[in-house]
């Protein structure tokens, strides 16, 4: 029987009906007042700076004819900022337009060429910037700097149309290439001064053509400083905020796997959700595509480019982004339906029995009601707020919309997004949960809105008012969530944001932008319009009563088929010993890898540059020591500065990160100057190369700083000999630091009587580069040195550079660097199609194995209760000890900057590092809850009355993994050296990819490598494994096709090198081939073979780094205090396994 709007329900509507009409009221006459938006002078659409860009390019004889074009909307943020916090927003509205501070984007480029055109038109219709981007071979005159002057101002008057009186020149840089000679020059106009910030154009000669333009407000330095403290304090409020809703988020998991025993989860309705969301994700990738085309790098091929918008745009980031979502949703579903059995169940929200119920009908009332509420909220708060100093920055809408095929896509998907997450995680779980355990609503509903509100904090201040605002509005989200459940407060916040985003395309003049904006806007109305139209049609609505939450329940009884199923998917057969062949294998497989290993270093290594470029000396303290007296010898006070050193291997440092690096993944392969020597010279080169030791590579970069004080300095103290090799050193100073004037020849002067003074040869090198630089209080100047043909540094085309930075009347800075030809660079770092696969590849496994682990694992646990103890003992363990690496490290003050407080950089540092440990902590936790209900016999196989049938096979396991890895190195060796292109894996480790040489970098480098290093990594490599291994015996079991096919898979990132090369491919082969022989003859049913087949197989390698590279006496100490401490280890338990049986056996 249909139900028929009643008393209470008619209440409703007018009551919302009359709140809307007054908050729109307020909203129309007071928004502008409270928000000022960016009074941006729209005199042309992009369309139109797009033709004006043309015009001028023609003008110029640029021909981008079969050019790819893309453009996008920009501004200049930090200006804007500035301006407004000193100045009404009118008057920082108005300075900001008539210094072109809004402005159109578009460019020009073609794959695979570095030439390529910007040109920046403000929405004023003036030209704000030009960039010509040329090859720096590309061929030019070479014309004097005065001259080049003239060229730069002839453009200036002739072209821009500026009074060239009113301007005054405060920089000069002049740069010989190698086919031409580039200058630069910058003026400040005369009449700007708005609080000590500079008006400022920019204009560089290239050749005898002008190559860029650009014009910008020079924001103090001062000012810097102290946004950097000001921020600091919102910046705090937010790290609290993000650390309760990742708590949250970490929280829902747990939930789920505790759950989901009882069936209790609704996935249908979860993923149902990720679909949709997938799907526009997927759309709006194709969407925003004249977007994304303007950050297309230019390197790559345009194949390249779609492969990764296919692969990852369309298939990797909108699964894992909808299947995030979707888990949300599951994981907070079930409290919602627990604690509120009366309201309409989640997944009923938008079925069509749903959507024509009462209750549908007054959450939609209530929901677009409140999204009128809302805005006029926020503007009385902060009409008020300002009246007692409150400031916050104008709004800028986001015109980039406008770029896209259909804006409304956009508006859709963004609003659907935040609305689901927000919602799901503030309201749908925390309320609920907070109030199941708090047993109070109160304390529930303020702890869930004060933390999505200090999340969201933003620049205003003071620091706490946005939260303060956000909090108050999360108070009265929640009461409209708890008096009309979670649909009232999703259709809320999906109104706020597709409205707030409408707002640009409503007020645009275009017919098709503003027809979009009233369908974004639509969007809002149409299940409420929907819901009224069956109303009338039917006569009513649906009754509610079917579609709460307590007749929503999925909980289940354990059914004996279900047990068999998970039966079959455990490892319960009982441990079978190694048989005697298979021990003699192994004892084979051991002695000879160290046999040929040995014979390895004895005849090869020990007189290969390749292996023996660096060893590093000093320790910390002494290279800190070090660069102390460098500095003090040349008259720099560090009586009150702190010290933190870092070691780094700048071989590869300076080398190239591999192009996963773009989307966040850091590879290292071998130095792009190793690279580059190999391609261009040969292997023969590098070994004189690197003989010669010219070019440092292991070392120290020591910074001495002070907090809240913008002078620091830093040093690069050289493992071998000392600074004149491969001298750095740089002191950075305020803008406004009073110095001596001296003239620029008397500044070339000083360079050359330092370079004498401290021994720098610059035989054979030429001033390729001069600049002059005006600061407040003194003159800076910066000289580059570029090597000529005869310097006997030369490789090739590549040039050994000395640059030096006069501060005032001292050397400031000293740097030296090889620099590699353009072109080779550019083609070194391009992208292939096969990166873009094997990357997809890579990151796929790296997140569908988890996934998958955890699927098995909510089987497993069906049937099964799950050891918490053993699981929460063993995550807290493995968090405790990453924690204590993080905690342990200087290196974090490497980071620090120094403008802001010390306590809140730590702070936010120590509490991100308590964050990390906590997933790392959870993913234990699942690993070991896996292994523990997959393997029953894993864990307990570690308990002493257990552990004797395991023992001595563990450790032929352990001599087996360690021959077969002394092996692979030893091939690796003979490959390295005999093949022309080939370089061993880890040939040029760094403290960043291997953990010996990375407990060089802690406080206390031994517990750090003893602890962390061995111990955790161990451990954790054990676990993965071991996991995997229970993930691919699953698969093997159901054919023989899925068995290679799964190991294949698993094999393939490990597999393909980054860049197609047989005899890279032929080595990672060898190496996951080893790791697949092993597990299946020698490790496979055997805990303690995991174990020490982990320290035979990835720990010895590291430690046998550690020796080749270190030399200083404390540090080699550390490495053979920790062999002892394997050694004891290994013997303790040898003795167990051997010693002990054997007199149980004579006995």
């Amino acid at each position: 029987m249909r139900e028929k709007l009643n008393i209470k329900d008619k209440r409703l509507i007018f009551i919302c009906i009359i709140l809307s009409m007054v908050s729109l009221f307020i909203t129309q006459n007071y928004f502008k007042q409270a928000f000022p938006e960016a009074s941006i002078k729209m005199n042309i659409t992009n369309e139109e700076a797009k033709v004006k860009a043309e015009r001028f390019l023609a003008n110029r004889g640029i021909d981008i004819g079969d050019f790819m074009h893309a453009k996008r909307f920009g501004y200049e943020r930090d200006s804007k900022i500035f301006l407004e916090y000193h100045l009404p927003a009118e008057k920082a509205g108005e300075i900001l337009n008539s210094t072109n501070g809004y402005y159109w984007r578009n460019r020009w480029f073609k794959p695979k060429h570095k030439e390529e055109v910007k040109v920046y038109y403000s929405t004023r219709g003036e030209l704000r910037t030009y960039i010509h981007q040329i090859p720096e071979d590309a061929i030019g005159d070479s014309l004097t700097q005065s001259n080049a002057l003239n060229a730069a101002q002839f453009f200036l008057v002739g072209t821009m149309g500026i009074d060239i009186q009113d301007w005054e020149l405060i920089e000069s840089k002049t740069e010989k290439l190698k086919n031409r000679w580039d200058h630069e020059f910058e003026w400040k106009e005369r009449s700007f001064n708005i609080k000590e910030s500079n008006h400022i154009l920019t204009v560089k000669v290239q050749g005898d053509q002008i190559g860029y333009y650009n014009e910008r407000i020079k924001l103090p330095e001062t000012w810097r400083l102290k946004y950097e403290k000001i921020r600091s304090k919102n910046n705090l409020l937010s790290t609290i905020g993000f650390t309760g809703l990742f708590t949250a988020l970490i929280t829902i998991f747990i939930m789920i796997l505790v759950r989901a025993r009882k069936r209790d989860i609704q996935w249908k309705t979860a993923f149902t959700w990720s679909g949709i969301i997938a799907v526009l994700l997927i759309i709006n990738v194709f969407n925003r595509y004249p977007l994304e085309l303007y950050s297309y790098y230019t390197q790559d091929s345009y194949l390249t480019y779609l492969t990764n918008i296919i692969l990852f745009e369309c298939i990797l980031f909108p699964s894992l982004l909808a299947l995030s979502l979707g888990i949300l949703i599951a994981g907070s579903e079930p409290f919602y339906r627990e604690q509120y059995p009366h309201q309409l169940s989640f997944k009923h929200i938008l079925s069509v029995q749903g959507i024509q119920s009462r209750s549908f009908f007054n959450s939609a009332i209530v929901g677009i009601s409140l999204t009128f509420v809302t805005f006029a909220f926020q503007t009385i708060f902060y009409l008020v707020s300002k009246e007692f100093g409150a400031w916050l920055p104008t709004e800028i809408p986001n015109l980039d919309r406008l770029g896209t095929y259909v804006p409304w896509v956009s508006v859709l998907l963004g609003g659907l997004m935040l609305a689901i997450f927000q919602e799901s995680v503030a309201r749908m779980f925390a309320i609920p949960f907070l109030q199941k355990y708090t047993k109070s609503k109160i304390i529930a509903v303020f702890i869930s809105s004060f933390i999505w509100g200090i999340a969201q904090e933003g620049i205003s201040q003071p620091f706490y008012i946005r939260g303060l605002e956000l909090t108050i509005t999360g108070l009265m989200i929640s009461w409209v969530f708890l008096r009309y459940g979670i649909l009232a407060t999703l259709i809320w916040s999906f109104s706020v944001d597709s409205v707030s985003s409408a707002m640009i395309l409503l007020r645009s003049p275009n017919p098709y932008y503003f027809t979009t904006g009233i369908v974004s806007v639509g969007l809002v109305f149409l299940p409420l319009i929907y819901a009224i139209i069956s109303y009338i049609k039917n006569g009513g609505f649906i009754p509610s009563t079917n579609l709460v939450n307590a007749l929503d329940s999925t909980n289940y009884e354990k059914s004996e088929e279900s047990k068999k199923i998970t039966e079959k998917r455990t490892i319960s057969s009982p441990y079978k010993p190694l048989s005697k062949n298979r021990v003699k294998i192994g004892l084979i497989i051991g002695v000879f890898g160290l046999i040929l290993f040995i014979s390895i270093i004895q005849s090869y290594q020990i007189n290969e540059p390749i292996y023996n470029y660096t060893s590093l000396e000093k320790n910390r303290d002494e290279a800190i020591e070090i660069a102390r007296t460098y500095l003090q010898e040349r008259g720099f006070d560090l009586s009150e500065y702190r010290s933190v050193a870092k070691s780094e291997n700048w071989l590869s440092l300076r080398g190239f990160q591999t192009p996963v690096g773009r989307i966040g993944i850091y590879e290292y392969e071998e130095s792009s100057i190793v690279s580059y020597i190999l391609e261009k010279e040969g292997k023969s080169t590098l070994r004189s190369f690197l003989a010669a030791k010219n070019y440092q590579t292991m070392g120290w970069s020591v910074r001495f700083y002070r907090p809240e004080t913008k002078r620091e300095y830093r040093v690069w103290v050289p493992s071998e000999g000392d600074q004149t090799s491969y001298p750095y050193f740089k002191e950075t100073l305020s803008d406004t630091t009073f110095l001596p004037f001296i003239s620029k020849e008397e500044a070339l002067n000083t360079v050359l009587k330092f370079a004498d003074s401290t021994n720098i040869q610059l035989v054979n090198m030429e001033l390729s580069e001069e600049e002059t630089i005006e600061k407040e209080n003194r003159t800076d100047y910066l000289f580059k040195f570029k090597a000529d043909e005869n310097h006997k540094g030369n490789i090739a085309e590549a040039r050994m550079n000395l640059n030096f930075e006069i501060h005032g009347n001292y050397v400031g800075m000293v740097r030296s660097e090889l620099k590699l030809p353009e072109a080779w660079t550019r083609e070194y770092t391009e992208w292939t199609p096969y990166t873009i696969i094997r990357m997809f590849f890579v990151l796929g496994i790296l997140f569908a194995l988890p996934i998958i682990g955890i699927r098995y694992l909510l089987i497993l646990m069906n049937n099964e209760d799950p050891n918490w103890i053993l699981a929460l003992s063993i995550g807290s363990l493995a968090s405790f000890l990453w924690l204590f690496e993080y905690i342990g490290y200087a290196t974090h003050f490497f980071n620090y900057n120094t403008s802001k407080p010390i306590n809140i950089f730590l702070f936010e540092t120590y509490f991100g590092g308590i964050g990390v440990s906590v997933f790392l902590g959870l993913a234990v936790i699942i690993t070991t809850l896996l292994i523990n209900l997959a393997w029953p016999n894993y864990f307990s196989a570690f308990k002493r009355k257990n552990r004797k049938i395991y023992l001595q096979d563990a450790f032929i396991s352990f001599l087996c993994s360690a021959g077969a890895i002394l092996i692979i190195l030893s091939i690796n060796t003979l490959a390295t050296i005999y093949d022309s292109a080939f370089i061993g894996p880890g040939t040029f480790k760094t403290p960043n990819t291997s953990w010996s040489l990375k407990s060089l970098n802690a406080n206390y480098p031994i517990l750090d490598f003893l602890l962390s290093g061995m111990v955790l990594k161990s451990f954790l490599q054990m676990l993965i494994i071991a996991g995997i291994y229970y993930i691919y015996r699953q698969f093997a079991a159901k054919s023989t096709f899925w068995k290679f096919l799964v190991m294949l898979i698993i094999a393939l990132p490990f597999v393909l090198p980054l860049k197609p090369e047989v005899t890279h491919l032929i080595s990672n082969t060898i190496w996951i081939g080893s790791i697949f022989y092993l597990i299946r003859y020698f490790w496979k049913g055997n805990p303690w073979s995991y174990l020490f087949g982990v320290i035979g197989f990835f720990t010895l390698p590291d430690i046998i780094i550690y020796f080749n590279t270190i030399q200083d006496p404390t540090y080699r100490t550390h490495g053979f205090i920790a062999i002892f401490t394997l050694i004891a280890f290994l013997l303790y338990f040898a003795r167990e396994a051997f010693l002990i049986q054997t007199k149980t056996t004579s006995k």
